[in-house]
């Protein structure tokens, strides 16, 4: 506000000089002014106090995971939200919020959602115009999918930041791509790019976001930057033999699977990637030798036996993935796996069967497995599908 006085005051001294038959000193005091007001309005904008961390892909995937495990939000929040209570209590006034910021901000940087949501919480209950706090709670509101706190928490930012330093825009779009609004968190993504053209994790959020809006191509541009930046990183290897494959570039998967070291080869991820390569190549034998000793050691991973069954689904390996479906139904209620199920019952012709599994999919009076999707969300594909059993019509 004093760099907008400022800068009114150098106009109208500016419009004096003219009046006065261009007085130079008039004039000189006048663009002097105007300097300085531009200068004033620019060191005036918000700065953060503390620095937000950009964490590796990996962790902001496994913090999203962490929160869907636990069994009571609501207990482990209280839990949280006394402890920090009373490790504040120490602090008073100002130094409360801060302790409250700073708490918010280790929380994110480790990828613990629910304690920087609590945090933030408790900050904002004592400054409701604490910046930091407000970012700290928006990011943990994305993570939670509290869209309506995500948008009021976006728009007094915007007000108050507008949203222009990489802190904030980092902040912006990491809770966006939490909330899943892909579209939005690409486009603040592409911004903060050009303040950090060689941050790993941005290529590699931005790789998702594209996937995610079907743009493949895109995607894959992303996914090759981030693993020639950072060639050791797993997460970049993996998105980027899965783009790879996703694109139908089947020999440069080949190859560069090829190069990678021994140690690597052996992560389960990537162990994964591999088998779905060699279904790609109608390599079956090799594919079952991988994935026997996998389904050994996990005998109740029903995540693996999910995306396994999805692989060969998608290679129209219908019994293998017919009896992958059926194991994950085996160890507990899964919606995902019945919807795999009423799919290949269809594609059989069993029409009644079919009906039953899609309709199994919806029930929502039985308690999900551990880690499973709840089944409102597979409401528009249920319907689809059971659209699909009545066969094609006739136009009229």
């Amino acid at each position: 506000m004093l760099a907008m006085f400022i800068l009114l005051g150098s106009v109208v001294f500016a419009f004096m000089a003219f009046v006065d038959r261009f007085n130079f000193w008039i004039l000189l005091f006048a663009l002097a002014g105007m300097g300085g007001g531009v200068w004033l309005y620019r060191f005036g904008r918000y700065k953060i106090t503390f620095p937000l961390a950009v964490p590796a892909f990996a962790n902001i995937q496994e913090g999203l995971e962490t929160l869907r495990n636990y069994t009571d939000l609501g207990a482990e929040e209280k839990i949280i939200e006394g402890r920090l209570k009373e490790a504040a209590l120490a602090h008073s006034g100002k130094k409360a919020v801060i302790f409250y910021q700073k708490q918010a901000f280790s929380s994110l940087a480790a990828c613990h959602y629910l304690e920087a949501h609590v945090a933030g919480r408790l900050g904002l209950g004592l400054n409701a115009k604490s910046i930091p706090c407000a970012l700290a709670f928006l990011i943990a509101a994305g993570a939670l999918r509290q869209n309506e706190l995500v948008g009021q928490n976006l728009y007094f930012l915007r007000q108050q930041t507008g949203i222009r330093t990489p802190d904030t825009l980092w902040g912006a779009a990491w809770s966006l791509y939490l909330a899943a609004d892909w579209s939005s968190s690409e486009a603040l993504l592409c911004d903060l790019l050009k303040v950090r053209p060689d941050d790993v994790t941005v290529h590699l959020l931005l790789s998702s976001c594209a996937a995610n809006r079907g743009k493949h191509q895109t995607a894959l541009s992303h996914a090759r930057t981030a693993a020639s930046l950072a060639p050791s990183d797993l997460d970049a290897i993996k998105l980027l033999l899965s783009q790879l494959l996703d694109c139908g570039y089947l020999r440069e998967a080949i190859e560069r699977v090829e190069q990678l070291p021994a140690s690597l080869l052996e992560h389960p991820a990537l162990r994964l990637t591999r088998i779905r390569l060699h279904l790609l190549r109608r390599d079956f034998e090799a594919a079952h030798s991988l994935e026997a000793p996998m389904l050994r050691e996990s005998t109740a991973d029903a995540a693996l036996r999910l995306q396994l069954a999805a692989s060969h689904e998608g290679m129209r390996r219908h019994d293998r993935a017919w009896e992958l479906y059926e194991e994950v139904t085996r160890l507990g209620h899964y919606p995902e796996a019945l919807v795999g199920l009423g799919r290949l019952a269809n594609r059989r012709g069993q029409r009644e069967d079919a009906r039953r599994h899609l309709l199994s999919a919806l029930n929502t009076k039985i308690p999900t497995a551990p880690n499973a999707v709840p089944p409102l969300a597979f409401f528009s594909t249920v319907l689809a599908e059971l659209g699909n059993l009545r066969g094609p019509g006739i136009p009229c």
